[in-house]
């Protein structure tokens, strides 16, 4: 008995050789092709990723630089600058308040003796309004009771307390619009 499929050795020949090269097809599609698609596909990711990165690296020390500029750093730093301008608000806002309390006791001084005529536009708060009235009160009352040339004394004083008294009650009307600013100026209708 023979040893080969057909009996002739060339039809086995061929036949051993297309079964040879199916098989070798079979493992390329398979096997081969998929692996050799995934490593084009991920050789060209990592080809796109170095391109990108080629990219963001020139930027990367700008953005250091910014997300420095969010925390203290002794002065120079945008939280610094930030930080510096709100103590100055803070100690603009105290000055401003001790102005408008000194001016409020020099207007209370001046109501008390006489040289302002409407004592009963005392100021509650620091109302621009209310300072501006009393500002016209003291000019009557520096008007009445002074005259060009002082005869008296006492009608020196009472001059000498009515400017003070417009001085105070101009320093609350400044004070009272820093503090307070209008929030219509500026528009138009």
């Amino acid at each position: 008995m023979s040893s080969t499929l057909t009996g002739n050795k060339v039809i086995d020949a061929v036949i051993i050789a297309a079964a040879v090269l199916t098989a070798l097809g079979v493992i390329y599609r398979k096997a081969f092709r998929p692996a050799f698609r995934w490593v084009r596909r991920t050789a060209q990711q990592m080809l796109r990723a170095a391109n990108l990165l080629e990219e963001i690296l020139p930027v990367l020390p700008t953005l250091a630089d910014i997300g420095r500029q969010f925390g203290p750093n002794g002065g120079a730093s945008l939280r610094d600058s930030i930080d510096r301008i709100e103590e100055k608000q803070i100690e603009q806002g105290a000055k401003i308040d001790a102005a408008a309390g000194r001016a409020a006791l020099l207007v209370e001084a001046a109501v008390r003796a006489g040289a302002l005529i409407d004592t009963s536009a005392a100021l509650v708060g620091t109302d621009a309004s209310r300072a501006a009235l009393l500002v016209k009160a003291a000019d009557t009352a520096a008007a009445r009771r002074a005259p060009a040339t002082a005869a008296t004394a006492e009608e020196a004083a009472a001059a000498l307390l009515a400017t003070a008294a417009k001085a105070a009650a101009a320093l609350l009307a400044t004070a009272a619009a820093a503090a307070h600013p209008d929030p219509t100026k500026g528009l138009t209708p």
